[in-house]
């Protein structure tokens, strides 16, 4: 058994179909277009998926992502699409979601907004840097405020962070000032 998840309209449904062959084709009835759709929705099928998606499907799986997997694999995606608004949307969207992948791509993505767009993410960028469970995360977020605020700000962050033990952290700050 597997089950599959058909959002439409922000609305999700759940299907469980039973897998009796290598090859298989599912259909199922429907109003209007899915703004997205999960197959294995535990992934735990041993299986190579080959899906033809465009720009706003990736966005669709990172918005209605149940788990980890499908939102890292749509954050790659527009780490190398990067030319659209949706890619930005997704990129900005992961500096709010837990996993410290997401968050270093979508800091990376960050370096290369102009500096009015950058200067409005200070906030959650300060907070990453300051709260992150993950030094990667606090670092690279060091890395990229440190362009974006003041000394006297620096030296306020410096001094919050000054006892972790992470050489990340302390590498960043260093780098930073």
């Amino acid at each position: 058994p597997v089950k599959i998840k058909i959002v439409t309209n922000g609305e999700a449904k759940y299907r469980d179909i039973i897998i009796s062959k290598v090859y298989e084709e599912f259909v199922f009835p429907a109003s209007s277009k899915p703004d997205y759709v999960k197959f294995d929705t535990k992934n735990q099928l041993l299986i190579e998926k080959k899906m033809v998606k465009t720009d706003a499907d990736y966005a669709n799986q990172f918005k209605y992502a149940d788990d980890f997997i499908d939102r890292i694999e749509a954050v790659n995606y527009f780490e190398f699409n990067q030319s659209n608004n949706l890619a930005k949307d997704v990129m900005l969207a992961a500096l709010d979601v837990e996993g410290a992948p997401l968050n270093v791509a979508a800091l990376n993505f960050v370096k290369g907004l102009n500096k009015k767009e950058r200067q409005a993410l200070i906030p959650t960028i300060k907070s990453l840097a300051l709260n992150a469970q993950e030094s990667i995360v606090n670092s690279t977020a060091l890395n990229v405020l440190s362009k974006l605020i003041g000394v006297d700000e620096k030296k306020e962050i410096g001094k919050q962070l000054h006892a972790n033990p992470s050489l990340l952290i302390q590498r960043a700050l260093k780098s930073g000032n």
